[in-house]
């Protein structure tokens, strides 16, 4: 007689998920021993269970408005899981109202695809928690998920730092910058950037041009001197949105404080500190300089600043340089003092707050570095 080694069972229809199932098997004869008798076995078929979601687990930076989208590993009707599922604020732990919508339908035996759509945007900034929890009768699986949404709108860097001084008056050195969490404005070319939002108000006044020059970098170019020795304020205006509409929540503001009338440099200027004798001096200010109340305290002397005076003119070729012409040639080898006093008045504003003096010598011979102490 052949002997059965392998033997396969096939159900007729399909097996329920989450079940426990008990089979038998009984030979029609016994073996002399008494042996072979009835087998019996059992097994729990495989729930239906969660594969995939988005927001995945773990998953950060997502939007408020979000929807929540759950995939099941085969059909399952809704009411095996309807009132089981939640998304839950895990602050409160109080579930998020909204609406479950069903998608890839299979026929009878159920959808393979839940939608979850929040009736308002989430929180930002918050974890959330997906969780099914149907009892074994369902025939589902438990699953949880967390997810957390991204921070409100909220500025990251700015240029100049806060409470920053001695920042530079000049244009050119100076620029207001605006870096945000999230992109504000589109990607657009330079023709579409006047359609863009400008989001800083600047006090007192500065003109300028600004520029995004990323969608989350704001760039303000100052078209003028700032004013010497002053407070600015930068506001970010709230109410400011990103790309998906999330909003600045307040108002942001800083202050950074701009640099007194200063000398920037005197010339002529080489290793030696040496002059030529009809040479003309050039004193280089920070910022555009009140001509009067500067050539008032401005003096070139002889061997010390209490010296012989150096009788010349002055002529301003811009607002900062202050050019000076002796008079006659300089005498060779004496040390030349030139001085600015402090209190010489900004253009803008503001006022030389130290004495000046750099010591140049006319001809051969050692030089003499300027000392503030010299300069009275």
């Amino acid at each position: 007689m052949a002997h059965v080694r392998h033997l396969r069972l096939v159900s007729r229809r399909s097996l329920t998920a989450r079940h426990h199932l008990h089979c038998s098997l009984e030979p029609d004869t016994r073996r002399a021993d008494g042996s072979g008798g009835t087998y019996r076995w059992s097994f729990t078929t495989q729930g239906v269970r969660v594969v995939a979601t988005l927001p995945f687990d773990g998953a950060e930076e997502i939007p408020p408005d979000t929807q929540v989208t759950v995939r099941f590993s085969h059909p399952v009707p809704p009411r095996a899981v309807a009132p089981y599922f939640q998304v839950l604020d895990t602050r409160t732990e109080q579930p998020v109202a909204g609406e479950l919508r069903w998608q890839d339908a299979e026929g009878e035996r159920g959808y393979r695809t839940l939608v979850f759509e929040p009736a308002d945007r989430l929180r930002p900034a918050s974890a959330y928690r997906i969780r099914l929890n149907a009892p074994a009768s369902e025939g589902v699986a438990p699953f949880e998920a967390t997810f957390v949404t991204m921070p409100p709108l909220a500025v990251e860097a700015v240029q100049p730092s806060p409470g920053a001084e001695g920042v530079s008056v000049r244009p050119t050195d100076t620029l207001i910058t605006v870096q945000f969490n999230h992109p504000v404005v589109p990607l657009v070319g330079p023709a579409q950037q006047a359609q863009l939002p400008v989001p800083i108000r600047v006090a007192p006044p500065l003109q300028g041009e600004g520029e995004w020059l990323t969608t989350r970098l704001f760039v303000f170019r100052p078209t003028e001197f700032l004013r010497p020795g002053t407070e600015y304020q930068v506001t970010v205006r709230a109410g400011l949105t990103d790309t998906l509409g999330l909003p600045l929540d307040s108002p942001y503001t800083w202050r950074f404080t701009t640099a007194l009338p200063a000398v920037e440099a005197v010339e002529p200027a080489n290793a030696d500190d040496l002059i030529g004798a009809t040479a003309p001096i050039t004193v280089v200010f920070n910022v555009p300089m009140d001509p009067s109340s500067t050539a008032q305290r401005f003096r070139v002397t002889l061997d010390s600043p209490d010296g012989p005076a150096v009788d010349g003119s002055i002529e301003w070729p811009d607002a900062r340089h202050l050019r000076f012409r002796p008079a006659a040639p300089l005498p060779r080898g004496r040390r030349v003092v030139i001085a600015v006093s402090a209190g010489a008045q900004g253009l803008a504003g503001g006022e030389l707050a130290q004495c000046v003096s750099r010591h140049p010598r006319r001809g051969t011979g050692p030089a003499r570095r300027a000392h503030a102490a010299d300069c009275r």
